[in-house]
């Protein structure tokens, strides 16, 4: 999850190369190799590194300087002396440094193809801004459907919150779209997290009146905690006064978790599916070379509902099913719900004819 003021994006690097041409004379794509040889310079480089990161940056000091010194004495142990690859290298310091702190943001990342140094430590490059920009512009910037189901029931599925910045003019049409629907469900089952920001921006579509108290934030490097509030204003019409379901499965983190929490504490939303990874924090990442990088949380997110949050608990769903038939089960209840409170006999007899339907699919 991103903190508001503070964004940092690491991407998973796919290139090619030219082999000499075949026997037909043609060049030949080939993956690029996918680990790469490290030497004692690197590694001892890379360790320090991380010791030192976390140590100064994660979001609990006492926690910080435990990890640390767990780093450090594998390293005087030698546990790190056989490590020969960077991937391995980086698999075994997350592992290490999870040992400690059961804490998914925290984790270490190597690729083969160099990556471009922050100007700006835990802030992206101009390189990598750039990166980030066209990723998002290809995938929509996590948009990936806005459609309606039968029975007049809108559907949104959500793989990354993005930057509102890039993301906002996409959403706003994708609610216009959704907005005379009867019932929404959000899926989120395949969406990883991203920028607190946009979860709020979604999240003032549900609600009206005055603006609604979402997470506090609090960022150890200013040990000041920020508060993430609905919008006054969002362009396109509101979606309120109807009934949202909110699909999470086992991949669901971070910020996708913030937005099924909140709307589910603040009694908006039902969550249907599977509990999510329970990933609270927002971290930055830090380049320590043009290989290795490493995530380390700097802050985390509480509820002023709950004075809690999902961190390794997860979203525990209102109704909880497998990942592969959440959506077909909100739908489900949605139409239930419409039926309920419908005083169309025409419109109900539809509705009880597809209740009547996906119950039979089962």
């Amino acid at each position: 999850m991103h903190h508001p003021s503070r964004r940092a994006a690491i991407a998973a690097i796919t290139c090619f190369s030219l082999l000499p041409a075949s026997a037909l004379g043609q060049a030949q794509p080939q993956e690029a190799p996918e680990d790469l040889a490290i030497d004692k310079a690197m590694r001892t480089s890379v360790i320090d590194a991380v010791a030192r990161l976390t140590e100064s940056n994660y979001v609990f000091p006492d926690r910080a300087k435990e990890i640390a010194r767990a780093i450090r004495r594998h390293e005087k142990n030698g546990d790190y002396n056989d490590i020969a690859t960077g991937n391995a290298l980086a698999e075994r310091l997350t592992q290490d440094l999870q040992a400690v702190t059961p804490d998914r943001h925290l984790k270490v990342f190597f690729t083969v193809e160099e990556r471009p140094m922050q100007d700006t430590p835990g802030e992206p490059s101009a390189a990598e801004e750039a990166e980030r920009r066209l990723g998002a512009i290809r995938r929509n910037f996590g948009i990936e459907r806005a459609e309606q189901l039968d029975g007049n029931v809108g559907y949104l599925k959500l793989t990354k919150f993005d930057d509102p910045a890039l993301a906002g003019e996409t959403l706003a049409a994708s609610m216009r779209f959704l907005g005379n629907t009867d019932a929404l469900i959000v899926d989120l089952r395949y969406n990883g997290g991203g920028h607190s920001d946009m979860v709020a921006l979604l999240t003032s579509y549900f609600f009206d009146g005055d603006p609604v108290h979402l997470v506090d934030l609090y960022d150890r490097k200013t040990n000041e905690t920020s508060q993430s509030w609905t919008a006054p204003y969002v362009p396109g019409p509101l979606y309120v006064g109807k009934p949202v379901y909110v699909v999470t499965g086992t991949r669901t983190f971070s910020a996708a978790e913030q937005f099924a929490y909140c709307l589910q504490k603040m009694g908006r939303a039902q969550v249907v599916g599977e509990t999510t990874r329970g990933g609270a924090h927002f971290a930055h990442i830090f380049q320590i070379d043009p290989h290795f990088a490493v995530m380390v949380p700097i802050g985390n997110a509480t509820s002023p509902v709950t004075k809690s949050n999902w961190e390794g608990t997860g979203v525990i769903p209102d109704v909880a099913v497998a990942g592969d038939v959440a959506v077909r089960t909100a739908h489900r209840l949605a139409l239930e719900k419409l039926l309920d409170s419908t005083t169309d006999a025409r419109h109900a007899d539809y509705l009880k004819m597809l209740v009547a339907e996906m119950k039979e699919q089962k």
